[in-house]
């Protein structure tokens, strides 16, 4: 998969994720019952993924896919390394018209798949 080079998919993505962490987030913080070590580590895990999408901290953010069928030979699979924001941006390809000019329901598709990733994947700073 080849990297994002349109700033405004790379925006709109890093903004997608950004909101779809606070909402997780709060959902942890919020959750019925003693706050545990296992919550308060979910959410510290979703706040070092926001600082590594901004790019201001020392890590980024991407995503490690396990089992791509290797060549013939090989004895392991593949293992490739993916963007967090490549991976949103290819996963909603579909909707990115419509969020790019402003559609509001295509915007919380996408925010809907980014906390779908977060919840789901395999994310590595690093």
């Amino acid at each position: 998969m080849s990297a994002i080079s349109d700033p405004a998919i790379l925006d709109l993505a890093r903004h997608s994720f950004q909101n779809a962490i606070r909402r997780l987030a709060v959902r942890h913080l919020e959750a019925p019952g003693p706050f545990e070590v296992r919550r308060m580590r979910q959410v510290e895990r979703l706040m070092r993924i926001a600082v590594a999408l901004t790019g201001t901290g020392s890590h980024l953010a991407y995503v490690e896919v396990h089992g791509i069928p290797s060549r013939p030979g090989d004895a392991l699979p593949e293992l490739l390394s993916v963007s967090l924001t490549d991976l949103l941006a290819a996963r909603v390809a579909d909707q990115l018209p419509a969020a790019l000019q402003g559609d509001a329901e295509a915007l919380l598709a996408i925010e809907r798949e980014a906390e779908r990733v977060l919840e789901t994947e395999d994310i590595q700073l690093g």
